[in-house]
């Protein structure tokens, strides 16, 4: 069932008060635009498995937190532009594209019989932490506007990185890594 969001039900609020104000000049066609520009982050997929097959899962996903960081710093300062939200819009898109591909790559290598289960188990925690994030941002927002929405979504893969380059790497690990085309081969 659809809501029709520019008529609300009697008693809800189509915006919250002050809400929206940053972006008040804006219209759908601006909006329709930073939807198309971040879809051309996919392109960062065919790169992220190339990069995967070379083993470099953890420097990619380190360069992908930080540039997920850096569309939110980017995105906070352009709040007026069009042009550098779209910029941000495109960063974000390619980050989490190539946090999703490396995190395949990897899961891929734990258990060849189970590739499909753990395949689920990823992509839904992958979603779930995506809407968590989309609920926590749309509180910031309302609480305290573009400014600690920016800073919220900054803070996130900043966490990220913080604690993976806490993780300890086992030199004495087995490198059995599998290429995509190995992967794709199998059964």
């Amino acid at each position: 069932m659809c809501l029709n969001t520019r008529h609300p039900p009697h008693g809800v609020e189509r915006e919250p008060p002050g809400a929206g104000r940053e972006f008040a000049d804006l219209g759908d066609v601006a909006v329709r635009t930073v939807g198309v520009c971040a879809a051309a982050g996919a392109a960062i997929a065919p790169l992220a498995g190339r990069w995967a097959d070379r083993r470099l899962t953890r420097r990619v996903s380190g360069i992908a937190f930080a540039v997920a960081a850096l569309s939110f710093v980017v995105g906070g300062l352009g709040a007026h532009h069009i042009v550098i939200i779209a910029l941000a819009a495109v960063l974000l898109d390619m980050a989490a594209q190539a946090t999703l591909i490396v995190g395949q790559h990897t899961i891929y290598r734990l258990d060849a019989h189970a590739r499909a289960r753990l395949n689920s188990v990823y992509i839904a925690i992958f979603f779930a932490g995506g809407a968590a994030g989309s609920q926590l941002g749309s509180i910031a927002y309302r609480v305290g506007g573009w400014g600690l929405a920016s800073i919220l979504g900054a803070s996130m893969p900043l966490l990220a990185l913080a604690y993976g380059s806490t993780e300890h790497r086992d030199q004495n690990r087995r490198s059995d890594v599998f290429s995509s085309a190995h992967l794709y081969r199998a059964n």
